[in-house]
C-alpha cells in the first residue's frame, strides 16, 4: 500500500503513461507465489499491469518484458510516435527508436508489443495531435510564436522533448513519444508548411 501511495502520480516505468496507482507483479503471483511480496518483484505501474496479464517471455530468442529495476536500456529512448497520412486525423502507430543491432532489441520490441502496445497510448497520441493541430502552443508553448525557419522549428521541438524527458523523469513517457514523432523529417516538413499557409494568423491552428 505504501508503494502504491508514493508512486500514484509518477510516470509508469512499464509503459510510459503519466500515472501509476497499481503494483505490477513482474513474475505473476499465480505462477510464482514465492515472489508475491518480494520487493524486487513489485513495480509501481498503471493499468498496463492488468492489460499485460501474465506475459513474461515470447517464443523467439531474447523476447521478454523489461524490468525497471534491472534493465538499464529503459533509460534510453526506445519508442516514438509515427504519424502517417498527415492531416486532422492521421494514422498513428509506434516505432522503435532503438537500433536493430542493440543487444536488447528483441526484449524492447517484445515489451513494446505486449506492454506498451496494449495500453491507450495511441488514443492519447491521437488526442494530443488534435490539440497540437488546433493550437500548437497548447502542446509546445514556444510555438505561440511562429518559427521563422525549419531549423528553428526543429530546435523548438528538441527543446520541448528535453523538457518532457526531464519533467516526467523518463525518455519514454507518452508526451516525449509524441514530440519524437513530430521530429520525423516528413512530419517536420508538413508542420512547417502549415505554419506558412497564406492568411494563417499567429498562434492559431494548423
Amino acid at each position: 500500500n505504501d508503494i502504491r501511495e508514493r508512486s500514484g502520480v509518477n510516470t509508469c516505468p512499464m509503459c510510459g503513461s503519466m500515472h501509476c496507482g497499481t503494483l505490477d507483479h513482474v513474475m505473476p503471483k499465480a505462477g510464482h507465489p514465492a515472489f508475491a511480496i518480494f520487493g524486487l518483484n513489485l513495480v509501481p505501474a498503471c493499468k498496463c499491469n492488468v492489460l499485460r496479464s501474465t506475459a513474461i517471455t515470447g517464443a523467439a530468442a531474447g523476447e521478454r518484458i523489461l524490468h525497471p529495476y534491472f534493465d538499464n536500456v529503459l533509460a534510453e529512448r526506445l519508442l516514438a510516435a509515427r504519424f502517417d497520412d498527415l492531416g486532422p486525423v492521421p494514422r498513428i502507430s509506434l516505432r522503435l527508436v532503438l537500433a536493430a543491432g542493440h543487444p536488447d532489441f528483441a526484449a524492447v520490441a517484445f515489451h513494446a508489443k505486449v506492454v506498451v502496445g496494449r495500453t491507450q497510448v495511441r488514443d492519447y497520441l491521437s488526442k494530443t495531435w488534435v490539440k497540437f493541430v488546433r493550437r500548437p502552443s497548447s502542446v509546445v508553448p514556444e510555438l505561440r510564436h511562429d518559427p521563422a525557419t525549419r531549423a528553428e522549428l526543429v530546435e523548438i521541438l528538441e527543446h520541448q522533448l528535453e523538457n518532457f524527458d526531464d519533467f516526467h523523469e523518463s525518455k519514454n513517457n507518452w508526451n516525449s513519444m509524441f514530440v519524437m514523432g513530430l521530429l520525423d523529417d516528413d512530419v517536420i516538413d508538413w508542420i512547417f508548411a502549415r505554419f506558412n499557409l497564406p492568411g494563417r494568423l499567429p498562434n492559431s491552428g494548423l
